[in-house]
């Protein structure tokens, strides 16, 4: 526990003072699809989708969010397959069929390898709409091996914004001499620090500049059903997962 602790809190920091630029330009871009009424779409295939989870329908969160929920490359529909499908070149075109991205909408888009096609596909779907696209990846991870998207490109390459989360190669920080493989991951713990630091940093932009985000109350306080209520009337049928 407290190994962790001291191993996670360093790559916290380092992303916030080596990052911080990168983030302040990520939340601009979502300020400005705030005040554009246009959408957040997030997608993270494997482990990563847990970030689509924690911007959508989230106490304290943005409404304007449009997850891209592909459920066989989540584990819970087959671990295995999901890491053979996120590799697979063009899997994910039929799935995008039914989100309608625009131009004043905007892509989120998180991979630490940052070299599966799923990712690059979607990003590269995005940029076809013209929409911007934020790219939260590891860059030292990335370059630990060749590309193998048909592009021979990288998903850095395709973001308007890039953050390194500066995550080691593996994901794993820990390691013991009688165990032959290194352990606990840091890639969520960080890529949600960083997430959270756009949305809040977004949200005081639009204040800043007199436009008023929804923002999701936790249903469990009083009023927050209610509140929610008119929020989701709103978003329903641009963003159906709402309902």
């Amino acid at each position: 526990m407290g190994k962790y602790y001291k191993k996670i809190v360093p790559l916290l920091d380092n992303v916030f003072s080596k990052q911080a630029k990168n983030i302040s330009s990520a939340a601009k871009l979502v300020a400005t699809t705030i005040k554009k009424d246009g959408l957040v779409y997030v997608f993270g295939s494997g482990h990563s989708h847990m970030i689509i989870e924690e911007l959508f329908y989230r106490a304290g969160g943005l409404a304007n969010v449009q997850p891209i929920f592909i459920e066989p490359l989540m584990l819970h529909d087959g671990a295995i397959n999901s890491t053979k499908l996120e590799a697979m070149p063009n899997y994910v075109n039929s799935h995008l069929k039914k989100y309608n991205i625009k131009a004043n909408d905007l892509l989120l888009v998180v991979s630490n390898s940052g070299r599966n096609s799923t990712n690059i596909d979607v990003a590269l779907w995005a940029r076809k709409a013209k929409a911007k696209v934020i790219v939260i990846t590891s860059l030292a991870y990335t370059h630990s091996d060749l590309p193998t998207h048909p592009s021979k490109k990288y998903l850095y390459n395709f973001g308007d914004v890039v953050i390194d989360n500066n995550v080691p190669i593996g994901d794993s920080i820990l390691s013991n001499p009688l165990l032959k493989t290194k352990f606990a991951p840091a890639s969520t713990a960080i890529n949600i620090m960083i997430i959270q630091s756009i949305v809040s940093e977004a949200i005081e932009l639009s204040l800043k500049n007199k436009v008023i985000p929804h923002v999701f109350l936790s249903g469990n306080l009083k009023g927050g059903k209610e509140h929610n209520h008119k929020i989701i009337e709103k978003y329903a049928k641009r963003v159906p997962p709402l309902k």
